[in-house]
């Protein structure tokens, strides 16, 4: 039963370190995009009622044209834009553009 508990609480502690991380990396940049050399894909739903739209297109706006992208998703709120059909299609054209191929 303790090995059990043990390894629900590493996988949460994994998960939580990992959202740490992305989370640590946006405010790293936070808030000036241009700072990183890294092309970002901001996604905002355009029903988002957490965070205004215009903070959205503040930030998009900010960074270098060139590498900052803005998807406002049409009826889609804070917590689910994943969920729209073309989330995966517009995530995979990103990195497609910007990854080396090997």
């Amino acid at each position: 039963m303790s090995g059990s508990y043990l390894k629900i609480i590493f996988q949460s502690t994994k998960r939580i370190t990992k959202k740490i991380k992305a989370i640590y990396l946006l405010f790293k940049m936070w808030p000036d995009p241009k700072r990183t050399d890294a092309h970002i894909l901001f996604i905002h739903g355009d029903e988002d009622e957490t965070v205004p739209l215009a903070q959205g297109q503040m930030l998009a706006g900010a960074g270098t044209p060139a590498k900052t992208h803005l998807w406002v998703v049409p009826a889609k709120g804070h917590r689910n834009c994943h969920t729209h059909p073309q989330f995966w299609e517009k995530v995979d054209t990103l990195l497609q553009k910007t990854l080396p191929v090997s």
